[in-house]
């Protein structure tokens, strides 16, 4: 492919004793994914039937303006750890040499992932790690509290409510809610108040305001697309949506831009 392709970037992985343990690639079209919309990154690793060996398969993702999946760029890899994370992210910037990883802002992942992997990267000052709502969910808080108490117990919902509130009191309140469900289960109710400790990562609106605001931002661009597209859309539609994306842009506290837009 590289010959076909001089755009065409791939990277290999290996051991001590020269065994491969991974392979990596990045097309025109991932690299140029990479440098328009790096500012989220979404990672996981998964299995898959695709391959003989049985390796892993890892393609870091972002969302476009139009809230799309992109891949910007495909792994397979012998194992799932930190190190081999830390080794294709790196190769992102190999791969594109216009992008650099302080520019992603923030990395998506599921439990298996750390605040060890931004110190690994040198990226622990200028990028969040934040948790991958669907893993948390559907698999890695499941097998964390029991099938039992998450399912029947009805600590599924509690938890769904903490990810989404918008406010340090709500958040709280779910918390003594869910509480109630594991009172007399000390391993449960510690496991619980570690993800209550941690709301810039468990939350999808407490800690750094920046994440709600790039996530506007692109709904913002979106809504703008659809008003052009739109000849019949009324002009004084068009000046709020403007007016709400420059409150947007000002950061103005999230309560008092909601309640701006409701009044509209």
């Amino acid at each position: 492919m590289e010959s076909d392709n001089p755009h065409f970037q791939w990277a290999m992985k290996t051991n001590a004793q020269g065994a491969p343990e991974a392979i990596a690639w990045a097309t025109i079209e991932m690299r140029r994914d990479l440098l328009r919309f790096h500012d989220s990154l979404f990672i996981d690793m998964r299995k898959t039937v695709t391959n003989n060996l049985g390796w892993n398969y890892f393609g870091p993702t972002v969302k476009d303006g139009d809230m799309k999946v992109r891949v910007v760029a495909e792994c397979l890899c012998c194992v799932e750890d930190q190190d081999m994370y830390a080794w294709v992210l790196r190769k992102l910037e190999c791969f594109e040499p216009d992008y650099s990883l302080k520019q992603t802002r923030f990395i998506f992942a599921d439990n298996l992932v750390t605040e060890e992997l931004l110190h690994m990267l040198g990226i622990n000052q200028t990028c969040q790690l934040r948790a991958d709502s669907h893993h948390c969910l559907h698999e890695d808080w499941p097998k964390l509290f029991g099938d039992r108490l998450w399912y029947n117990g009805g600590l599924k919902e509690f938890m769904y409510q903490m990810m989404n509130v918008c406010s340090e009191r709500q958040w709280k309140d779910c918390f003594v809610e869910a509480s109630s469900l594991v009172s007399g289960d000390h391993t449960n109710f510690l496991n619980l108040e570690t993800i209550y400790k941690k709301p810039q990562r468990y939350s999808l609106s407490l800690g750094n305001s920046s994440l709600r605001y790039s996530t506007l931002n692109k709904s913002f661009a979106v809504l703008a697309r659809l008003i052009m597209n739109n000849k019949d859309m009324s002009a004084s539609v068009l000046s709020t949506v403007n007016r709400l994306a420059a409150k947007a842009q000002q950061k103005q506290p999230l309560e008092v831009f909601f309640a701006t837009a409701n009044a509209n």
